[in-house]
This record gives structure tokens, sequence and C-alpha cells, in this order.
């Protein structure tokens, strides 16, 4: 159970205690057995003036009124105006027949005249006689701000002040324990921080009155650790593509200085077409090198929010055309099969055209290059609630795993030894280029049947 629970039901405990406490000074009994409040004597006195009569300018007391003082045992007095008394009913023997000013001023309150009994003063006033009357109670009452049960009152100051005690004792007790109990709960945390931070941490049971702190401290160890193998691979992904990258860079560099050599050795006769054909090798080559470049170049402005984009309102069913019809009339995809089907001739949106028309040809492109000469590319665009564009192929498809990373940065896959053409940078800066436009870009493949990717832009009207 938490402590501050146990806490407050103890403080319910000692509130119920002291009502109770209350309510038993405050009521007495009756002698009859009856319960009332502790002022049921002093307004009984008030109203016993009643009983009383005159009678041939006697003063008596009533039958009803003999009955009542007969009911509770009570005793009653009355008292000319000089104190000396007239009437008489079930005193004692002893008792004063004859007070002064201050002795009735001093009982008109209430006086305890011993242990067992307070007597209250009344008056009547009536016909021009005035009389001052006394009853005697056989309870002990006493006034303290209210009228107490005198009896309760004196027994259970010792009971009181016992309690204060012990509850004094025990805040204090309490409150020491609770100190320790709390000093080690926040080592305990404080030691998890730094065991988070020189990734030590052993995850805490989440349980007790620091739940929600475990639970965040838990948390953010697991945060921490998934940030940490992030990093990890990221880095082990650059180192991997680093190398990639600078095997690619050799490889166009080779047969460009080769042919330059070549070209410039007068040693050698060279006719104008084979000048030509190696002109043309050096050419696509030094496009290759460029295109490397300008991938770096567009990654770097992307990740420092420098790029500098020309927004337009474009149709874009006409964009997808004119991207494939370029990538046909390239001689060395002009034997690929790609097909286009469009739910309508027009459809716009907003976006960069020269990023968009990179941002497809990657994608097209890295279906052509990984994948078998002979598979078939669709290319669909639809218009729903945002514009859909969908290319799709029947290749080799991609693992699981491959999935995952397809659009991680550095990534260069897994079968492109034999395809020098990436540069690991691809589908990275085309995931950017969506996401610079507003975009989503899906990945959904089945390894042996082949590959859809899928891109979601706003449409504009």
């Amino acid at each position: 159970m938490p402590i501050y629970i146990v806490f407050f039901l103890i403080l319910f405990i000692l509130g119920t205690l002291g009502i109770a406490f209350f309510l038993h000074i405050v009521n007495i009994e009756k002698p009859n057995g009856e319960t009332a409040t502790s002022a049921w004597p002093k307004t009984f006195t008030k109203n016993f003036s009643t009983e009383i009569i005159i009678v041939k300018d006697e003063v008596l007391l009533k039958n009803s009124g003999i009955e009542k003082l007969e009911k509770y045992g009570l005793w009653f007095q009355l008292l000319d105006t000089s104190g000396k008394e007239i009437i008489a009913y079930n005193t004692a023997p002893d008792l004063k027949t004859e007070y002064t000013v201050f002795e009735l001023l001093d009982i008109t309150g209430g006086k305890q005249t011993n242990k067992t009994e307070t007597v209250f003063a009344g008056v009547y006033v009536k016909q021009g006689i005035e009389c001052t009357y006394l009853i005697g109670f056989p309870v002990n009452i006493s006034k303290v701000i209210m009228y107490l049960n005198g009896e309760h009152f004196t027994n259970g100051k010792s009971i009181v002040v016992t309690i204060l005690f012990a509850v004094c004792v025990f805040i204090m007790l309490f409150g020491f324990f609770y100190g320790l109990w709390i000093t080690r709960k926040m080592q305990k945390i404080t030691k998890s921080v730094f065991e988070i931070a020189l990734r030590t941490y052993t995850p805490i049971k989440q349980v007790g009155l620091f739940e929600d702190v475990y639970v965040s401290l838990n948390q953010l160890d697991s945060e921490i650790q998934a940030s940490d193998e992030l990093r990890d691979n990221t880095e082990l992904l650059r180192k991997e593509w680093i190398e990639g990258i600078t095997h690619d860079l050799k490889t166009p560099l080779s047969p460009i200085k080769g042919y330059g050599e070549l070209l410039t050795n007068t040693q050698y006769e060279i006719s104008t077409s084979d000048i030509r054909k190696y002109g043309n090798v050096i050419l696509k080559n030094i496009n290759y090198t460029e295109s490397l470049i300008n991938d770096l170049k567009l990654i770097y402005q992307m990740e420092n929010g420098t790029t500098n984009t020309r927004i337009s309102k474009v149709n874009i069913v006409r964009q997808l055309k004119e991207i494939i019809i370029d990538l046909l009339n390239t001689p060395e995809y002009e034997n690929c099969k790609i097909n286009f089907i469009s739910s309508s001739n027009e459809i716009y949106t907003e976006l960069d055209i020269s990023l968009f028309r990179r941002a497809i040809s990657n994608i097209i492109i890295n279906a052509i290059i990984h994948n078998a000469k002979d598979t078939d590319i669709l290319v669909t665009i639809e218009l729903n609630d945002n514009i859909l564009i969908s290319i799709q192929d029947n290749g080799t498809g991609l693992t699981t795993e491959e999935q995952k990373k397809l659009f991680t940065r550095y990534y260069r896959g897994t079968n492109t030894e034999a395809k020098p053409e990436g540069t690991g940078l691809g589908m990275g800066i085309v995931k950017q280029i969506v996401e610079l436009h507003d975009g989503k870009i899906e990945v959904d493949s089945i390894y042996g049947e082949g590959t859809r990717i899928t891109i979601s832009l706003p449409h504009s009207n």
C-alpha cells in the first residue's frame, strides 16, 4: 500500500476519534437515563419559570413543575429579593437557605457545587413580584465556550493530552523515517540517471510512489539505446558508403584517364571514328561523375535547409509522361518496358519540377538497373483525396530487411556491386524531396515477385 494512503488513513482515524470524543463531552445523561446536550440544564432552568404561579399574593409551584422535578430527580429553591428561601422542594438538609447577591450572580451561569451536582439560577417576574429560583441537577457540567459534560471532560483531558502527545511523536517519527525513505529513493533515481549516462542502467520495476519516474527512466534508457544503435548503424553505413562512393568515383576516372592519355599520345594514329568513340566514353563517365557530385551537393543542401526550390503549379500527368519519354530516348534504357496509366489527363499540384523529375527518375532507374532486362515497369497516377503515384515492377523484389533500409541514407542495397551506377544516396534523396513537398513515400515489396513504390502528394485545384 502506498505510504501516502497509510498517512491519510491514520489522519482519518484520528479525525474520527476526535469527533467521537467531542460528541462524548458535549452530551450528558439525564437522571432518568435519557441523553441530551450539556446545555439542557440551562434551558430547563430558563423555561421552568412557567411552572411558578401566584395565588392570592402567594408564590406557589405548579403540580406539573413538581412532576418534572420528581422525574429528573432535581431539587428546587425559590428566593425573595433579599435572597431568603420562600419555597423549597427536594432539598438536602444541609442546603443553604439564604444567599448573598454575589453568590447568586456566581450561580446564574451554572455552578458546580461538587463533582456530581451543578446548580443553575433563574428569575421569575410577574404581577410586580420578583423572585430568584435555583435548580440543582445531579450532573457535572463545565462551561468552556460551550456547556460540556464536566465528568467526561475532566476524565478526557488526560486522554486528549495522551493522544496529542502520541500524535506528535508519531508525526515526528513518521517524518523522520519518511525522510529517510525519500532520501533513499532520490539516491536511487540519481544513481539511475548516472547509469543511463554511462550506458550501464538496469531497468527498474515500475511500481510504488515513484512509478511515473521509473517509467520515464526506463523509457529514456530505451530511447537512448535505440538512438545509440541507430547512430552506430548509420556510422557503419556511412563508412561503407564512403568506401563505395570512393570506388564509384574511381570507376569513371579510370576510362577518362586511359582514353585521355591515348588521345594525347603522338605515337598512335587514331581515326576520327575512334576519337568520337573514345570521346563518348569520356563524356559518359564525366556525366556519371557529375551526377555523383550533384547527389552529394543536393543531400548537403537538404540537410542544411539551403535547397533553392522553385515551386510552381504544374500538370503532374504531363511531367510523368515527359520523364518516361526522356528515359526511353536514352540509349541505355531504350529497350526497357515502361508503361503509363493515368485516371485523368490533367492533375495539378504545386512542386519544384527539377526536384520532382529527379525523384521519379531515380525510382524508375533503380527499378531498371536492379532487375532483369525484361522486367516490366508500370507507372500509374490517380486522384483521390491526394495524388497517388505508383511505380511498380515485377522484378526480384526486396527482402523485409532491404525494405526497412531502402530510404536510409548511405544504403546501397545488396546487389549493387554489379551495378556501379548507385551512389547510395538516390532513394534517400527521393524521400527528402517527397517530404519537402509535404508528401509521403512508401515501399511494398514481395521478394521474388516485385516492388511497388507509392508517393502521396497534396492536390492543387
